[in-house]
């Protein structure tokens, strides 16, 4: 049986040793890179903010837009500071109802 400090100090290890997903690798990369640059905001970089996607070898054209939105909002709350994350919406364009809620 171990010591509550030996415990807690386990614990300390345990924590910081936890594997990062790919993901999330990759979303700490961009925005280093982000910040790297110098640039304050993506205008800065000369660049649309869907080209922060493409990574190495892809530009992820197989995926929806959805998917894309998604991606940039994590990137945006990664640092809030450097990305500003807009509102965003769906519209089904054969639905009157759809339409109107996304124009008003």
């Amino acid at each position: 049986m171990l010591r509550p400090e030996a415990e807690s100090m386990e614990r300390e290890e345990e924590a910081v040793e936890e594997t990062l997903t790919l993901g999330e690798q990759r979303l700490g990369a961009v925005v280093a890179a982000l910040k790297g640059s110098g640039a304050r905001r993506v205008l800065d970089l000369g660049c649309a903010p869907f080209h922060l996607l493409a990574s190495e070898g892809s530009v992820h054209t197989d995926r929806d837009h959805g998917w894309h939105m998604r991606m940039l909002t994590k990137l945006c709350e990664a640092d809030a500071g450097l990305l500003l994350a807009t509102s965003h919406t769906t519209v089904q364009t054969t639905a009157p109802e759809s339409i109107e809620s996304g124009t008003s």
